[in-house]
C-alpha cells in the first residue's frame, strides 16, 4: 500500500511539472482586458519564464524576479527587480495594468492569466524562443 501511495504521489509531481514547464519560454503580450475596456499594446511586450527566473519588460524598463510560485495553475509573483530608467505608462497606457499574477491557463499557444483587476492575453513566441536571459532583455528594446 506504501508503494501504491509513493508511486500516485510520484506520477501527480510528474504532471504538475509538466504542466509548468508548459509556462516556459517566451511570450508576447496581445492585449489587457479590465472591467470597462481592452487595451492593446503599441510596442513589443514580452514575458519569459523559465524554472528560476521571470523576465518582462514595460515601456522602458526591464524587470526580473526569482521570488515567484506555480502551484494549482496560480502564478504568484513576490519582489521584481526593476530598472528605473524613466517612467513607464507615459505613451503606452497598458504598462501602467501589467499584473502576470494570477489564475492561468493555456490553450493554442495562447496564455491567458486572470486575476481580481484584469484578463492578460499573451501568444506563444514560436521563432528563436531566447535560451539565455539576457537574449531576453536585449531583443525587447526593440
Amino acid at each position: 500500500m506504501k508503494t501504491l501511495l509513493i508511486i500516485v504521489t510520484f506520477l501527480s509531481f510528474l504532471q504538475t511539472e509538466n504542466k509548468v514547464s508548459e509556462l516556459y519560454g517566451d511570450w508576447k503580450l496581445e492585449r489587457i482586458e479590465l472591467n470597462d475596456e481592452v487595451i492593446h499594446p503599441n510596442r513589443n511586450y514580452y514575458l519569459y519564464f523559465s524554472e528560476d527566473w521571470i523576465y518582462y519588460n514595460l515601456e522602458v524598463n526591464k524587470c526580473q524576479t526569482m521570488d515567484f510560485s506555480i502551484i494549482n495553475n496560480t502564478i504568484t509573483i513576490g519582489v521584481v527587480a526593476c530598472t528605473e530608467i524613466c517612467c513607464d505608462g507615459r505613451t503606452d497606457t497598458i504598462s501602467n495594468y501589467i499584473n502576470y499574477s494570477g489564475v492561468y491557463t493555456i490553450q493554442n499557444n495562447q496564455l491567458i492569466i486572470s486575476n481580481t483587476e484584469s484578463m492578460v492575453y499573451l501568444n506563444r513566441v514560436l521563432e528563436d524562443i531566447p535560451s539565455k536571459p539576457h537574449n531576453f532583455l536585449r531583443r525587447s528594446r526593440n
